[in-house]
Order: structure tokens, then sequence, then C-alpha cells
């Protein structure tokens, strides 16, 4: 474990109590009709991976960085290129940013949303024991870009070691020991050509032909 201090004992248990109340509401507020979980979709020639439930898209490369602060992290991912797509970030752990990382094990699909490591871990079962489609995925804590208010000015950082555990935790801005996984905003899919331009270059190709004879 490469957390580097420990949070006092009142603090930790404010924070369970958070985590265990927004848990219970979202669980209260699921519909009957709950989402599904749908298949993880290539992206990139393989290079990256889409979440369609999340709406993400994750580099297939779960260790890019090596170890790393999390200024070292976020420089490092502004500048990243994969397959011709720039714009990576950190994952978020709180979307809705209420200040709670929900911790997802044994929560369904919608429960989990808000947390992205969270549901890769505990609703996909990805990790370093069981990568899926990933590479080079450690049994180390991750980055998130996701502030803990609790324990400032700690961050949300999470275990992906094993799907049948939590894996939630945080970590000092400073600690040079977490690893970095690379997200993109939505699909990085090429948008289709409508069909006009698909049929624009064989219109310019056949008008030569006709010029030439």
């Amino acid at each position: 474990m490469k957390i580097t201090d420990f949070e006092p004992a009142c603090q930790r248990a404010a924070r369970g109590l958070h985590r265990a109340l927004a848990s219970l509401l979202l669980l209260v507020a699921l519909p009957a009709g709950a989402a599904s979980l749908q298949p993880l979709e290539s992206r990139l020639g393989g290079l990256a991976w889409y979440d369609p439930n999340l709406g993400i898209t994750w580099a297939a490369d779960a260790d890019l960085l090596g170890e790393s602060t999390l200024n070292q992290a976020t420089v490092a991912l502004a500048g990243l290129v994969i397959g011709g797509v720039s714009s990576w970030r950190l994952p978020i752990t709180d979307r809705n940013d209420d200040g709670v990382a929900i911790g997802c094990k044994g929560l369904g699909v919608d429960a989990c949303l808000d947390n992205e490591l969270g549901f890769m871990l505990n609703v996909r079962l990805v990790s370093a024991n069981a990568p899926g489609p990933f590479t080079e995925l450690q049994a180390d804590w991750y980055w998130s870009s996701s502030d803990n208010p609790f324990n400032a000015p700690r961050v949300y950082a999470w275990l992906m070691a094993d799907g049948a555990q939590e894996g939630f935790g945080d970590a000092h801005p400073d600690n040079t020991g977490l690893r970095t996984w690379a997200v993109h905003d939505g699909d990085v899919a090429p948008v289709p050509l409508p069909a006009p331009a698909l049929l624009l270059p064989a219109a310019l190709a056949a008008l030569g032909t006709r010029r030439r004879r």
C-alpha cells in the first residue's frame, strides 16, 4: 500500500458514513428498469476501448506513465496522443461533484455511474487479476482527479488489484507511487461522413474521366 500517511480515525469514520449514505440513496433511487451492462467497444485499432455505459474511452494500456505524482500525471496527460487523439485526462471518482466517492462493490450499473474507476473495478470486474482487453493494469493505487473534501488536500485514489474488493482510498498529491490510467471524454471513434460527402470523391473521379475522353 503506497498511501503516504493515515487519516485520523474520526475522519475515516465520517468518510465511511458519507459513502454508506450515498450508496444507500443511490440504491433507493434506482429505477425498476435499471440499465444493463453494455460491452466495451474497441477503438483506435485496439489502442483504446469505449465504455457505452459511462460514455468515456479508456486507453488500452492502463499504465502508460508508471509511478508518478498527481501533477506529473496531469502534465503528461495534457500532452498525450494515442492513435492521433489528444485531450486525455485522469479518471473521475465523483462525477456529480458532491464530494463523495461511492464504493461500488455490490452496486449495479446505474448506482455506480458516479465513479469511473469504481465502475471499472466492481461493475465490469476489470482488475490486475482479470484485466480483460487491457494491458499493463497494475495491482496498485491509481490516481483520480476528484478531490476528497473530507481530507484535503488529498484526492481519491483506487486500488485496482481485485474486483472482489472495494478499492477505495485517497492519497496526497505529492505521493510518487500512484499509477495513471488515461481516459477520454466521449467516444473517440471517427465520425462517419454523411452520404453526400461519401459520394463526392466518386463524382469528381467520374467527371475527370469524362473530361479526359
